[in-house]
């Protein structure tokens, strides 16, 4: 142990509040070390058997922090696709079960969302009553009706202990804390989200099922703080960040196209055939715009350069070999980045949901990564750089929120800069305003086009 660098006050807070509870949710600030309260609860609660469950990005940590931080011996399985094991999971996961406690180890098994439910290994999990549940990134499983939320529910009750990480709990409002209490702590708000939310929402809209206000927040905060441990990213002495914003000029063709399809959407929300719940689609396709591509009948079309142009610029200005992180939210975005790297004679990788390149990154591979938002949120650790430049975010204030940490964070020793390429008078700058008021990014949008 003494070989351990010490606890922050702030974990051992975390370890004293948790110790006692059968279910608790970190919800700690990205960068704030909840992975390491988790490895030391599993430790002091003397579990045998746990399992965690997690996006898929985020299982190959979960072998490096319990190799980092933990003092007896563990079996680290990582069931997932990808994971090392091959054939039926249950059947891999029984023979480690028994090859651990023959070894006198305990074990680790590391399973994705989108598998953990699914036969055989679903009801196989069920029956184990495993000593501890891990719920990482826990705010995944925010949808009340969603099939893996409704699993999970289902095995957390058969589970010795609970504990849920998440530094966003409740990315859309209070109505997504229900469904993550329901696997932590369902003595606190029940399990009928039905009265969950009659309780503490305000309903209206059309046909009055719109949740337009909230009501009884003290008695909901409180009774969160029964088991919640909170922190913000606060506590940490990081390197100072700075933002920049750049402000990109869009060609004539771009900027037209652009022009007409923003006025035909004030149209549409001033006769009222647009609101919150039909206008993504439209967004996105503003947003695409900006990045220089059109839907058009024959499919997307590149009708501009001009940010890729700004991109090429920004990277230009760094040494050849220097570590730059660019996020963007669509597959369009990703290839302009990976375009604006080789104008420049530089070698890139990518994160997505469809290349993970990140280990060869890591690893001082390719200067530039190109990152999918989304892929690139959750317990992803990205401090070789920092430099880091959005192509554009999307509309989730969450994974934003986690975005900016992954180079900003502990294991970071250089001041980090973050630059957003915003097209000039585009929906960029309304959407990065909501971003940073914490609000509904739709609704804002909406607000100021209306």
């Amino acid at each position: 142990m003494s070989d351990l660098p010490p606890l922050w006050r702030h974990q051992r807070e975390a370890i004293d509040a948790c110790i006692g509870r059968r279910g608790s949710l970190l919800h700690m600030g990205l960068g704030t070390g909840k992975t390491r309260v988790t490895v030391e609860l599993l430790e002091r609660w003397g579990a045998k058997v746990a399992i965690v469950v997690c996006p898929l990005s985020v299982a190959p940590t979960w072998p490096t922090e319990i190799g980092r931080y933990a003092t007896s011996r563990w079996r680290v399985v990582n069931l997932c696709t990808g994971g090392g094991v091959r054939g039926n999971k249950v059947t891999a996961a029984g023979r480690e079960m028994s090859e651990a406690a023959h070894r006198g180890e305990r074990l680790l098994l590391v399973l994705n969302y989108e598998a953990v439910y699914r036969a055989p290994f679903g009801a196989w999990a069920i029956r184990q009553g495993f000593d501890a549940l891990v719920v990482d990134e826990a705010h995944r499983l925010k949808a009340p009706k969603g099939v893996q939320s409704k699993y999970v529910w289902r095995l957390s009750g058969t589970c010795k202990r609970v504990v849920a990480l998440t530094g966003t709990p409740m990315p859309a409002g209070p109505m997504d804390a229900f469904a993550q209490f329901r696997i932590i702590a369902p003595e606190l708000f029940g399990t009928s989200y039905f009265r969950f939310r009659n309780r503490y929402a305000k309903m209206g809209g059309y046909g009055g099922h719109e949740v337009v206000g909230y009501q009884r927040m003290d008695e909901f905060r409180d009774l969160l703080a029964r088991a919640t441990y909170q922190v913000g990213r606060d506590v940490l002495e990081l390197p100072e960040a700075t933002h920049t914003t750049i402000d990109v000029p869009l060609g004539k063709r771009g900027r037209t196209i652009y022009d007409e399809l923003e006025r035909a959407l004030r149209v549409e929300i001033e006769e009222g055939t647009i609101d919150a719940s039909n206008a993504l689609v439209k967004l996105i396709r503003l947003q695409q715009l900006t990045g220089g591509v059109a839907s058009t009948d024959d499919g997307l079309a590149q009708v501009d350069t001009s940010k890729e142009d700004a991109l090429v610029d920004l990277l230009g200005s760094v040494d050849d070999d220097e570590p730059f992180v660019v996020f963007g939210q669509y597959r369009t975005d990703l290839a302009a980045i990976h375009r604006a790297a080789e104008r420049l004679g530089r070698s890139s990788m990518e994160l997505s949901g469809a290349i993970n390149q990140l280990s060869e990154w890591q690893g001082g591979g390719a200067p530039i990564l190109a990152v999918q938002i989304h892929s690139g949120g959750a317990g992803i650790n990205l401090t070789r750089a920092c430099y880091v430049a959005y192509y554009s975010t999307g509309f989730n204030g969450g994974d934003y929120e986690q975005s900016l940490a992954r180079s900003h964070r502990p294991g970071q020793d250089r001041a980090v800069s973050f630059y957003h390429l915003h097209a000039h008078d585009t929906i960029d700058a309304r959407v990065f305003r909501a971003l940073a008021s914490k609000k509904k990014v739709v609704d804002a949008i909406l607000e100021d086009l209306s």
